[in-house]
Order: C-alpha cells, then structure tokens, then sequence
C-alpha cells in the first residue's frame, strides 16, 4: 500500500483545524446563551409554578377535611339509619331522614374523592415536573453565573489567531497532495 508523507501531516493539520472550528462555534454558541438568557424570567417561572403547587396542597388539605368532616356526619347518619332494636325506630321518620341523610353524603364523599383524585394525580406529576426544573434552573443560573465573558471572548480570539496562522499552511499542504 502506498503512503503519501504529506497525508499525515495534512489530517493532522485539518483534525486540528476541525478541532480549533469546532471550539469557536462551541464558545460562540454559549455567548449567544449568556447574552439571551434571561435568569429573572425564569426565575419568575420557577416561583409561579411553585406558588401554582402550594395552592394544589391547601385545596387537597381543604377536600381532606372536607373528607373527614363528611366522614364523621356519614358516621352518626350510618347509626341513626340503622335498624337498632327498637321496632318503633325501624320505620319512623327520622330513620327515613338519616337515610337519606346517609345516601347524599355518601354522595358528596365519592364526589369528593374523584375531585381529590383529579387534583391529585396531576399534582404529583407537576411536583415532579417542578423539581426537574428547579435543578435545571439551578444549574444553568449557576453556570451563567461562572460565566466569564472576557475569558471566553479571549480564548475564541485565540483560537482565530491559531486558524488564520494553519490556513496558509494547510492551503499549502493540500496543493502538494492534489
């Protein structure tokens, strides 16, 4: 197999080219980030969603005592609805009315339920959704933070430098390859 002494140099030249390219539009990109990015907003986004989750909880917190309020007057309705052992409570009227005392209850408990299921299920979703970009969030706000401007400016100056010195010689190199 024949080898040309040029092509070492030259792939090695070109990688390095790529490789000075490839950094300069990687560092660019992340300028046109720090420039557009706005930690305020979404800041702002981040406490909106939390405060959205902390009224989730005092509505779940306000239908689990509603739950528990209609959980008790179920109770006293179940033992009033009873037949117990007087014969004169079985058909009276006020067993009539617990009955259906105990029916509508039952009633705005299953209501309540659903209504806490459908609030509920979404929620832990949400939470899980707000925790995911709360740490993005937190990382990015860090990195934009550490991000040193003039540092970056500096290296991609360099590394324009470094290319405009390659590219006569890789022109040179490629003319003796063709």
């Amino acid at each position: 197999m024949y080898d040309n002494p040029f092509t070492a140099p030259l792939n090695k030249m070109e990688a390095l080219n790529n490789s000075h390219a490839n950094r300069i539009a990687a560092l660019t990109a992340d300028v046109s980030w720090y420039r557009g990015y706005q930690p305020d907003k979404v800041q702002a986004r981040v406490l909106m969603l939390a405060q959205a989750l902390a009224e989730t909880d005092r509505k779940l917190q306000r239908i689990d005592q509603q739950i528990t309020s209609l959980g008790v007057t179920q109770w006293a309705a179940e033992a009033e609805a009873s037949f117990g052992f007087d014969p004169r409570h079985w058909l009276s009227s006020k067993r009539k009315d617990a009955k259906l005392k105990l029916e509508k209850v039952s009633k705005q408990l299953t209501a309540l339920a659903k209504e806490r299921i459908s609030i509920a299920t979404p929620k832990t979703q949400a939470g899980h959704d707000f925790r995911e970009l709360h740490a993005f969030h937190v990382k990015k706000l860090d990195y934009y933070r550490d991000f040193d401007m003039v540092k970056v400016e500096v290296e991609i100056s360099k590394r324009r430098h470094e290319l405009d010195v390659l590219a006569p010689e890789l022109q040179q190199l490629r003319k003796r390859e063709s």
